[in-house]
């Protein structure tokens, strides 16, 4: 997580991830993914450099970019690792009961700070707070992974077992008292600031009509006046 430098208490941005052993992107896995801007149709020819192979072999694909409000990445972590430094992920994953040789999956969603203001995620306390709410927007709204279904409307392809666990890893994150809470929803700046001017305007409104009576008022009692002397 990164803080903004103008202020240390506003989150720049957060990023949420789960390793795995045993997931299997298929072939046509642009078939199977559904997300945010991509529900009706699978992702097109033109979206396909967000993929990255070696060989034949899937290793990373990418939903969205850097910079982007949301963006996700899968990719093999057990192929990074071995061309890095970072061999003492392996401790950490075999206290999680991992078997050397096995591959292990990453799947990793980044949210800017754009994204947090419009679901009025404003610091670093309720960010925090709210992990297993924003790891629920990730993995059911922002993206799925499906198993193709009879009915040409993919949205309502079932999720896939894999994905299901996906989305359940951070169930004992934190607070269980978040579980009773709605879903976060993204709100754009523009709607709120659009709601805030309406609200002005009924007020000025209001308070222009309640002056244009009491002066009205006004009128008549000096027109009465005027017309006693």
């Amino acid at each position: 997580m990164t803080n903004s430098l103008h202020n240390s208490w506003d989150v720049a941005q957060i990023d949420a991830c789960v390793d795995l052993v045993g997931l299997k992107l298929p072939t046509e896995w642009e078939r199977v993914f559904i997300f945010h801007a991509l529900r009706k149709r699978p992702i097109g020819e033109s979206q396909k450099d967000q993929a990255v192979y070696k060989g034949r072999k899937l290793e990373t694909v990418n939903f969205s970019g850097h910079g982007c409000p949301v963006s996700c990445k899968v990719y093999n972590k057990s192929k990074e690792i071995k061309h890095s430094d970072k061999k003492w992920f392996e401790i950490v994953w075999e206290k999680r009961s991992w078997e050397p040789g096995e591959e292990v999956w990453r799947v990793e969603f980044s949210l800017e700070r754009e994204v947090l203001r419009e679901m009025g995620l404003d610091d670093v306390y309720d960010t925090l707070h709210n992990v297993k709410r924003l790891w629920a927007y990730c993995t059911e709204e922002w993206l799925r992974m499906v198993r193709p279904g009879q009915t040409k409307n993919r949205t309502r392809w079932p999720t896939h077992p894999t994905w299901e666990k996906i989305q359940r890893a951070f169930d004992r994150y934190g607070d269980r008292e978040l579980n009773r809470l709605e879903p976060l929803v993204r709100e754009p700046r523009r709607v709120k600031n659009k709601e805030r001017a309406e609200a002005a305007i009924a007020g000025y409104m209001t308070t222009y009509a309640a002056w244009d009576q009491k002066m009205a008022e006004i009128r008549r009692c000096v027109y009465l006046l005027w017309r006693g002397f």
